[in-house]
């Protein structure tokens, strides 16, 4: 049993449906009594008798202009079980013409540019439920493909149902790089959202592209094992490293041209981390071969090491 809409208000057309077993065991139209609505059958069960593999049966009813509330259905049977037997209820709810913008259904995507390392989080909110009145909202999520899509689902009962907001939050894990929409769908109010998932940028490009600097985290003395962090460009002289988590930076480099000073770049880090790690400054000139042109600052694992180099290249 169901109605139409889902989410009545006291301006709506209400239709009350029913899905019988291929027969209609109802006998006259329901009596709406307050908030009591009344259907009786003429015999409950398969009346008349169904033949094998026929299609359920659908019964609607129009109902009158109802005033907000809680509605209950009552199935009364009058045969197979003692008359006047409710056989079945369903319970359904009509709020203010006001109501359905009172859902006011919320997403939030975190972190809000999400690489493909990061776990994407999901929160949904939302004031009210009237599809499922009476208890607290369950949220769920269901995906395809690139699409997620958040409904709800009826969770405890109480009596009084405490205030909204309600939330929940959705762990999407690490995505691979695309663009990606969440839809958030109560009680036909709706709320979207998309966010693009790319691939960490690995290195920060400074000085006109004249280097390249890198970290890798987890990385030995000798430059052995570890592996790109990601990195965050902010300007031209300067930017981050994260390892775990995007909304957390770990290392931060500025490289400044000091040659009208000392002839030198110089070059400031500042470590905020105790992992092991490695960073590279990388002289992409042409005319510059070999190993020195490339400089290397470790940082070993349960320290917390800076960096200043005042000629770390020419």
């Amino acid at each position: 049993m169901f109605i139409t809409p889902a989410s009545p208000t006291t301006q709506d057309a209400i239709v009350l449906h029913a899905v019988t077993t291929c027969s209609n065991p109802f006998s006259g139209e329901p009596l709406v009594l307050g908030q009591t609505i009344t259907l009786d059958t003429t015999y409950f069960g398969l009346y008349p008798p169904c033949a094998a593999g026929l299609p359920p049966y659908e019964v609607s009813f129009n109902l009158p202009s109802l005033p907000a509330g809680v509605y209950t259905v009552d199935v009364i049977g009058n045969g197979g079980v003692p008359a006047g037997t409710t056989v079945f209820s369903f319970a359904f709810q009509v709020g203010t013409s006001g109501d359905r913008s009172a859902v006011n259904p919320q997403l939030e995507v975190s972190p809000r540019a999400p690489t493909s390392h990061d776990h994407v989080l999901v929160q949904a909110q939302i004031n009210d439920d009237p599809s499922h009145p009476g208890s607290i909202p369950q949220f769920v999520i269901a995906r395809a493909g690139n699409q997620f899509d958040i409904s709800t689902v009826g969770g405890i009962r109480l009596s009084p149902l405490p205030p909204g907001p309600f939330r929940s939050e959705f762990d999407l894990g690490p995505l691979a790089p695309g663009l990606y929409q969440v839809a958030l769908d109560v009680a036909g109010r709706q709320a979207t959202t998309s966010f693009a998932v790319s691939e960490p940028v690995k290195g920060l490009t400074l000085q006109g592209a004249r280097f390249q600097v890198r970290v890798l985290r987890g990385a030995g003395a000798a430059v052995t094992g570890g592996q790109d962090a990601a990195a965050v460009q902010i300007s031209d002289e300067s930017g981050y490293f994260w390892f775990f988590d995007s909304a957390n930076m770990e290392v931060t480099v500025k490289l400044l041209d000091g040659r009208a000073v000392n002839g030198h770049y110089w070059l400031f880090a500042a470590s905020m981390t105790d992992q092991p790690f490695v960073l590279e400054v990388i002289d992409l000139r042409g005319s510059c071969t070999g190993p020195s042109c490339i400089r290397t600052y470790a940082s070993p694992a349960g320290q917390n090491r800076n960096f200043i180099d005042l000629a770390a290249a020419n």
